[in-house]
């Protein structure tokens, strides 16, 4: 249900569907039914509206949330510091970030080791189920490697000619990630889609 729906008023055929029915009942059971009814525990409240589904694809989030939100507010920034400069800015905030995510994710597991690492992206969640398209191409106790062909974050900030920035805020920090994740993992690429490849290589490979 959307937002609108849920602050309008029932409509007649709404109110009829709710209310004749209840009215039958107590022409047929009597008011004692009515009243034991009124005694029955009160119903869950509803989810806060904040919680809702948002009822639109992937493909629309990502547009919302990058190409028309967090885009024009850095190219903004760019005019006044200069471009160059604002995607090394990004590149390093990037690199900060993506160790912290990447300690923060090895922290999280009982057994941080190169099988966990890897069992994400051998069984990825739905959001990345929708947001990337893979194939594992290399996969042994020391290195694991996915060829990534579609990716939702290169096709938003290269519709919207923002490549350069969506590198540096998307995919820069991915290095750092694995180095945060363990001092042992090292994280190898040479290609990206966001950059203009046709397909992303990522190999991780475990020295231990």
């Amino acid at each position: 249900m959307s937002s609108k729906q849920a602050l309008c008023p029932l409509s007649r055929r709404q109110f009829l569907g709710r209310a004749v029915p209840l009215g039958c009942l107590s022409c047929v059971a009597g008011p004692g039914l009515l009243a034991k009814s009124a005694l029955a525990a009160p119903a869950a409240p509803a989810p806060h509206k904040f919680k809702a589904d948002v009822q639109h694809s992937f493909e629309e989030a990502f547009k919302f949330a990058y190409a028309e939100t967090l885009l024009p507010q850095l190219e903004a920034i760019a005019m006044v510091m200069g471009r160059e400069r604002l995607v090394q800015v990004l590149r390093t905030a990037a690199e900060a970030s993506g160790r912290r995510n990447g300690q923060k994710w090895a922290a999280g597991l009982a057994q941080p080791d190169f099988a966990n690492h890897n069992a994400a992206t051998r069984a990825p969640n739905r959001f990345m189920q929708h947001a990337l398209t893979y194939t594992i191409v290399e996969d042994t106790p020391t290195a694991f490697a996915i060829k990534i062909t579609e990716c939702l974050w290169a096709k938003t900030f290269r519709d919207a000619q923002g490549s350069d920035i969506g590198y540096a805020v998307i995919c820069h920090g991915d290095i750092a990630n694995a180095r945060g994740y363990s001092p042992k993992l090292r994280l190898l690429r040479s290609k990206t889609l966001m950059q203009g490849h046709a397909f992303c290589d990522f190999r991780w490979v475990w020295e231990g």
